[in-house]
């Protein structure tokens, strides 16, 4: 861009500058070639300077409407990620609901939300400094008390209602009797 300012300005000096040659040698001699050329050469200067000006007009409307779509971008993601924090927290809220609702031990809602995440008895027992065995044990509490058969129905209870059902899912649902 700063190129194109100064291409800019020398052909506008460059024209400037043809321009009062240009008179000072009519005052002086007349026309004769040299005025013609030096003509041509203000008039390609004008031109060249024209044709930069119309480009740097361009690009500052181009980058202005940039700004103008990225800062609405920034806007949209600022929405929704404040979105999806509110849906996170009540989301996590849900689920210390219905730990309440079963009556879990703080024990057993950690290794809980720690089974939702996917983590193995060993990465809990290793997390939580214990024994796998006792991770086990409040596993199998935690499963009692919910009703739940084991871990990926526990996961299942909580991530259904998230899940969108496909079209195939959707059929299926509409038309069973």
């Amino acid at each position: 861009m700063q190129m194109m300012y100064g291409l800019a300005a020398i052909f506008i000096y460059m024209t400037l500058f043809l321009s009062v040659d240009i008179y000072e040698d009519q005052q002086i001699s007349g026309n004769n070639w040299h005025v013609t050329w030096e003509l041509i050469g203000a008039l390609v200067s004008l031109i060249g300077a024209g044709i930069l000006i119309r480009q740097i007009l361009l690009q500052h409307a181009q980058l202005k409407h940039t700004r103008q779509q990225l800062d609405a971008h920034q806007h949209q993601l600022s929405h929704l990620d404040a979105r999806y924090q509110q849906l996170a927290h009540d989301f996590s809220n849900s689920i210390d609901q219905q730990f309440e609702a079963w009556q879990l031990t703080d024990s057993e809602k950690q290794v809980a939300r720690l089974l939702i995440k996917g983590l193995s008895l060993a990465e809990i027992a290793a997390l939580r400094e214990t024994k796998e065995k006792t991770v086990r044990q409040q596993a199998s509490n935690l499963y009692t008390k919910s009703g739940l058969d084991g871990r990926h129905a526990l996961t299942a209870y909580f991530l259904e209602d998230l899940l969108t059902p496909t079209t195939a899912e959707t059929d299926r649902i509409n038309t069973s009797p």
